[in-house]
């Protein structure tokens, strides 16, 4: 169950504490922002969860690194390396989350994923932010990331689709088909495919 991130407010950092403390069979995930004493706050906020784990969120395409976080491929990298290394150092399941992965250049996406993974990251999520890939274009992608990062075998891949097209359902199944073992969800299926319908087809078709 992954919720938002904490801001200043010690509101937020109360209801994150609640959840962690009132989830017991389920992992309780918290993004942790774009510094070292962010993750460090939210560590703080969800330690107490019987299964905590950190996300390192950050954009790796061109266009959202200068516009969400205002920082250059170089700059980027290091910070990576710096958020992911202290998550690491605080929780045993951190996950790095590229945003708008589908729409980064090839060999920076690639120096991203080994870079977290090099960090600690255990987890891997790649999303397809602007929601534009069919699904045989994003088992490709999917496909050849194994091929490019062989490191991605012995991490949990994950993905996150939107639902710009209609398609994240189906192109976050095409992903599991091509070797992705998580897919992310909402209830309300905002920037991600709905979890009812993500549901219906395990439910359904789980044998296929």
């Amino acid at each position: 169950i992954e919720i938002a991130p904490v801001s200043e407010q010690k509101s937020d950092l109360l209801l994150v504490k609640t959840i962690a403390a009132a989830v017991k069979n389920a992992s309780v995930a918290l993004p942790v922002g774009l510094s070292e004493a962010q993750a460090e706050q939210a560590w703080n906020a969800v330690c107490g969860a019987v299964r905590p784990r950190l996300v390192v969120s950050l954009p790796v395409s061109s266009v959202q690194m200068e516009f969400i976080a205002h920082k250059k491929p170089a700059d980027m990298i290091k910070t990576i390396h710096a958020v992911t290394s202290k998550c690491a150092s605080l929780c045993a399941d951190v996950e790095f989350c590229a945003e708008d992965a589908t729409r980064a250049e090839p060999a920076f996406l690639v120096e991203a994923i080994q870079t977290a993974i090099a960090a600690g990251a255990s987890s891997v999520t790649l999303c397809d932010t602007a929601g534009m890939m069919m699904p045989d274009e994003f088992t490709a992608f999917i496909e050849d990331l194994y091929q490019q990062v062989p490191q991605l075998k012995d991490t949990f891949l994950k993905v996150l689709c939107s639902d710009t097209l209609g398609l994240a359902a189906a192109s976050a199944l095409a992903a599991v088909g091509a070797g992705a073992l998580g897919i992310k969800a909402a209830f309300d299926g905002a920037g991600a495919p709905r979890l009812d319908v993500v549901a219906g087809v395990i439910a359904q078709r789980g044998d296929s």
